[in-house]
């Protein structure tokens, strides 16, 4: 039978302090996830704590598994990004802000090189949004081409290792290396890159609105058209799946309508709609789990996660005591495992970060 539980080595996070799962203090009650559909996988119940927690505002905004297992995420309202290793020791990289900036430094992806460096992409305002690069422990920035509207945003590894980071508003994608910026890849008018993810044929993809695009390591650009009608659907959250496709969830500006959807490395789309009482959130990410199905934060549920089959079969859970727990992103490292981070409000707001098998 599979189960799903927040592992003992669940770790929790508030101020960027770190703190090991079920290590005294006074417990915040059990955190229970059940099936709400009648057809799915039964559940255990969980259980994890919070101890020692101090105050601050520091907060999970997008989380990746390393290689080795380890957990990074960036804190894109704490302008740090954050490491928690294998033995629970957490580190932080602070942003120090421009002199005259004109606004606070906001990371907000990371993703790990094929030489096992850290990228990340950060959002500071006019004309001062930059690229972090993190090689043994030594953290580097680098400018970002692109000023006024157009700010960076989603950013992918390609297997050349080299980091492609989508333009928003600028109809292009960048790339940088370890020296920093290599070139700019154009799209057609209309292609505006959102999020991004390195699929399992090689290639980089990239959610445009209405469309889906398979970028190549040349910079040659396909798209497809992934919605229709009066109501469109935009993708967003993308990711690549265990199936060999790629999974991308589709939302409708102004309406309530979702669906995670697969593309397949030749540009054949399958959606798959979510019932009414549940909503893929389309900026949470998408993760890959060891059931091979493809995992989402929902956010119809408080403390919501679902998960589709390479089948179309879907699967939700939800939190059913009184605890007030969010979740905010999801992600799955080589080992399949899930992690998933967000906040749980017990008179104050905590932030944590926790496995998920």
């Amino acid at each position: 039978m599979n189960t799903l539980f927040l592992t003992q080595r669940a770790v929790c996070i508030y101020a960027g302090v770190l703190f090991l799962a079920g290590c005294g203090g006074a417990p915040i009650p059990p955190v229970y996830f059940h099936a709400s559909t009648d057809d799915v996988r039964s559940v255990s119940e969980p259980s994890f704590s919070l101890s020692n927690v101090t105050r601050d505002t520091v907060r999970p905004y997008h989380l990746m598994v390393a290689h080795d297992g380890s957990i990074w995420y960036t804190a894109r309202y704490g302008a740090a990004i954050v490491h928690v290793s294998l033995d629970g020791t957490i580190r932080k990289w602070r942003i120090p802000q421009f002199r005259g900036a004109h606004s606070a430094i906001q990371p907000a992806f990371i993703v790990e090189g094929v030489d096992g460096s850290i990228w990340f992409d950060y959002i500071a305002g006019q004309c001062e949004n930059g690229i972090g690069h993190i090689v043994n422990g030594r953290l580097t920035r680098f400018h970002d081409k692109s000023c006024g509207i157009a700010f960076p945003w989603g950013i992918a590894i390609g297997r050349d290792d080299r980091l492609y980071v989508a333009e928003v508003n600028d109809f292009s994608v960048e790339v940088f290396n370890d020296h920093g910026y290599v070139t700019t890849y154009d799209m057609p008018n209309g292609t505006l890159g959102d999020y991004m993810t390195s699929g399992p044929d090689g290639n980089i993809w990239i959610s445009c609105g209405t469309f889906v695009a398979r970028m190549d390591l040349k910079g040659g650009l396909k798209r497809f058209r992934v919605t229709k009608g009066s109501k469109p659907y935009l993708a967003a959250s993308i990711a690549a799946g265990s199936d060999g496709n790629v999974w991308f969830v589709q939302y409708q500006s102004g309406g309530s309508g979702v669906k995670v959807s697969k593309i397949t490395p030749s540009g054949q789309v399958t959606e798959y709609p979510l019932p009414s009482q549940h909503y893929a959130d389309p900026f949470g990410g998408l993760a890959a789990g060891p059931d091979g199905s493809t995992w989402f934060v929902d956010d119809y549920v408080t403390s919501g996660i679902g998960s589709v089959s390479t089948k179309g079969q879907m699967t939700f859970y939800a939190v059913t005591n009184k605890l007030n727990a969010g979740f905010a992103t999801i992600g799955a490292g080589k080992d399949k495992v899930l992690r998933i981070a967000g906040s749980v409000t017990r008179r104050k707001r905590h932030y944590f970060v926790a496995e998920i098998q």
